[in-house]
């Protein structure tokens, strides 16, 4: 109850002509009186004066779920405040940034009344990248402004009894062409195996590791840690061995 919950991001440099995506999990409460509005609910917001004030964005998709209603212990929002509110499985949102540039923060805002207690609201896969300028002679995909490592797929990755395994995938993304090193290692920190290193193109990769080291011997049931290495940018992943 009278939950006021932010999650902000650390400053970085927007260039110009961004997009923002990311996926949320809403469990919130929503008035059964009065449709579309609500008492419980999250919104974003960015500062591009180093905090002092904030600018509620709205996202591409053309608008909040709900309004705020003020309710008997009303909570941080003020009554019509747009909001995502509800009960809603995972789904992504975009939101244009291209007409910002230069440092900025973002922060996700989640405010609840004095009633209801829900579960609340989750967000992941939080991503900044350049969209395509219509009419350019840039005929590139949408790209992301930094390495980016994503989640094995599948995980875990299960050993069979007699020692066979599939394969899991580990993707991820370069921004431009450079030198990458992505290695596995055990949960001591111990170098398992090299998947790939060298100077690699921009865009999306794929690796698939069979979980084995690199003398070839099927890796022990346990944690185990993707590292994606590029100039002084690290990003880790956890991948789980069942046997």
């Amino acid at each position: 109850n009278l939950l006021y919950a932010i999650l902000e991001t650390a400053e970085f440099h927007l260039p110009g002509a961004c997009m923002l995506s990311f996926w949320h999990w809403m469990d919130a409460e929503t008035s059964s009186y009065y449709p579309d509005y609500c008492y419980d609910g999250g919104l974003l917001e960015i500062t591009t004066d180093g905090g002092a004030t904030w600018t509620q964005l709205t996202p591409q998709e053309g608008a909040y779920s709900h309004l705020i209603r003020e309710g008997s212990v009303p909570g941080p929002f003020v009554p019509e405040t747009p909001v995502w509110s509800g009960s809603e499985d995972w789904q992504e949102v975009t939101v244009d940034l291209t007409t910002l540039v230069g440092p900025v923060q973002l922060r996700w805002a989640f405010g609840s009344d004095g009633a209801v207690t829900q579960e609340g609201w989750y967000i992941d896969d939080v991503r900044i990248y350049k969209s395509q300028v219509a009419g350019s002679d840039d005929a590139a995909e949408n790209r992301v402004l930094r390495p980016r490592l994503h989640p094995a797929r599948p995980n875990p990755l299960v050993v069979g009894s007699r020692g066979s395994v599939a394969a899991t995938s580990v993707s991820f993304e370069l921004p431009y062409a450079t030198d990458a090193l992505v290695t596995l290692h055990d949960a001591s920190g111990r170098l398992v195996r090299t998947l790939a290193s060298g100077r690699l193109p921009e865009g999306p990769h794929v690796i698939d590791w069979d979980g084995r080291d690199v003398a070839g011997r099927v890796v022990p049931a346990g944690s185990y840690y993707v590292n994606l290495r590029v100039g002084e940018t690290a990003a880790t992943r956890k991948v789980t061995v069942l046997r």
